[in-house]
């Protein structure tokens, strides 16, 4: 399925691919085919439903094992969210797990369309925050022979590395 996103005036297309036998048929983000390429890995799972909560689980160890995040954002969804009665995963359960993975979280509703907006809109900016950082990383600092910004040189000091938490469940940050 293709799903075209407009985010900052520019369009993207996304390409969704279904994968409900597992990993064994994922390619990896490093796959040097464009057509396999994979930018992101949304692995979701029922809010009401503790066994897909587990092979989601699953599936994100299977990613880290095999090294396909790199490069790649992962976006844990909780499907339906609207289903509170029937619930069997809690939201701290879901971000937890997320967290430990070093991935994105968001609860949605496909039924009821609630919250998917908000998630397609999210993994263009996982994809292009992904990229950015990527990008900067390659590019060569621009310090000059050993030159150091003031912040930096606090840090080395004080034995502290920068460190930027930005919430599992907030999509538009890296």
């Amino acid at each position: 399925m293709t799903v075209s996103v407009v985010l900052d005036e520019e369009e993207a297309t996304l390409d969704l691919v279904h994968h409900p036998s597992g990993m064994a048929t994922l390619p990896s983000s490093s796959s040097s085919s464009t057509d396999q390429r994979v930018d992101a890995y949304c692995i979701v799972y029922s809010v009401s439903d503790r066994d897909s909560f587990l092979y989601a689980r699953e599936l994100l160890s299977e990613i880290r094992k095999k090294n396909l995040q790199r490069g790649a954002v992962q976006i844990l969804v909780a499907n339906k969210a609207d289903l509170v009665r029937q619930r069997q995963v809690s939201e701290d359960e879901g971000k937890l797990m997320a967290a430990r993975y070093r991935g994105k979280y968001i609860e949605v509703s496909a039924v009821l369309n609630h919250k998917i907006d908000d998630l397609l809109v999210g993994i263009v900016r996982q994809i292009q925050l992904k990229r950015s950082a990527a990008d900067r990383k390659k590019k060569p600092s621009g310090d000059v022979g050993g030159c150091y910004p003031a912040r930096e040189i606090v840090d080395l000091i004080l034995g502290k590395q920068r460190r930027i938490f930005n919430s599992c469940d907030n999509l538009l940050v890296l």
